[in-house]
């Protein structure tokens, strides 16, 4: 399935999550060795896979210096604890423009100030049973006390300040295989070069 992408030349980057580990639930017990074998298997298909790491795209320009390049970080998963936002986002020159990438949400929480201009991240599948005509409620957003990430941008104060993140609500599900109110996505972005940048 991915090798159209290697071969149309799109550069590919993945980030791993919880089912990456072999996980369902945060006490699942994590097997590395599959997300090791699932790493290996997509860089043999030449796609980056980022675990608490940055890379910069594009070729180096001798007029761009490093910090004006774009940077793309990527964290790893949560559930079996491999996530670190912090050693992710410090491979990076502070005022590089960057796109943060993660599968849960909650790792964007680790993200200092103004690290995370922009991030995305999944896991949530939307919260796949939502209540009719308050698209914005989740079965998520009602089991929490605490503000919740469940797709689309979280809110405000999800996150320190000076950071976004954007959760995509996914394709499939998980535990439960139903989705109430609850459209697959696929996001698309596009980025545009500043004047300044």
């Amino acid at each position: 399935m991915l090798r159209p992408l290697k071969a149309a030349g799109i550069r590919t980057i993945a980030v791993l999550g919880n089912h990456d580990y072999g996980m369902g639930q945060p006490d699942s017990l994590p097997l590395p060795v599959v997300a090791d074998r699932l790493s290996q298997v997509l860089r043999d298909e030449g796609i980056d896979v980022l675990r608490n790491r940055a890379i910069p795209l594009g070729e180096a320009d001798v007029e761009r210096p490093r910090q004006h390049r774009l940077f793309v970080a990527g964290v790893d998963a949560r559930f079996p604890r491999r996530d670190d936002a912090k050693a992710a986002l410090a491979q990076m020159p502070p005022s590089a423009p960057r796109l943060v990438l993660m599968h849960n949400p909650r790792s964007f929480l680790d993200a200092p100030r103004g690290a995370a201009p922009i991030a995305f991240a999944g896991h949530t599948h939307g919260g796949q049973i939502r209540l009719p005509f308050l698209p914005e409620w989740s079965w998520i957003s009602l089991a929490r006390d605490a503000p919740v990430a469940a797709d689309g941008w979280a809110p405000p104060q999800f996150g320190a300040a000076a950071n976004h993140l954007y959760v995509n609500r996914g394709i499939g599900f998980s535990l439960v295989p139903v989705r109430l109110n609850c459209r697959p996505e696929l996001t698309w972005v596009t980025l545009e070069r500043t004047s300044d940048s």
